[in-house]
């Protein structure tokens, strides 16, 4: 199945209230788009550097992966549609069960 970072798509949205919209209506075409976008950009400059490709390396190895993996990323950025990212937010963030966890600072001694 296509991934795609959805950051761009849930960053200015409560994470609950993101994810009964991606069920319900699965994110636009412009902002998958935009999604897509920043994916290739990041895609393309970690590229350039060692460190992305030691670590794709390794991860690739220790599952027992295809390194031919690696340089496929851009082809499987291009393949995630609306309809996707919707269907894995129903199988994978089903509304009956969620955990809710908030931070509370110390009190100042």
């Amino acid at each position: 199945m296509p991934s795609l970072v959805l950051g761009p798509i849930v960053r200015y949205v409560d994470d609950r209230v993101a994810t009964i919209w991606l069920q319900t209506d699965g994110p636009s075409a412009e902002l998958l788009a935009k999604a897509k976008e920043g994916a290739r950009r990041d895609y393309e400059t970690a590229l350039r550097q060692n460190g992305y490709w030691m670590r794709r390396l390794q991860t690739i190895h220790l599952i027992g992966g295809n390194p031919s993996d690696v340089i496929t990323r851009a082809q499987r950025n291009d393949a995630v549609t609306p309809a996707a990212v919707q269907e894995v937010f129903r199988k994978y963030f089903p509304l009956d069960r969620y955990t809710v966890v908030t931070l509370v600072p110390e009190a100042a001694q």
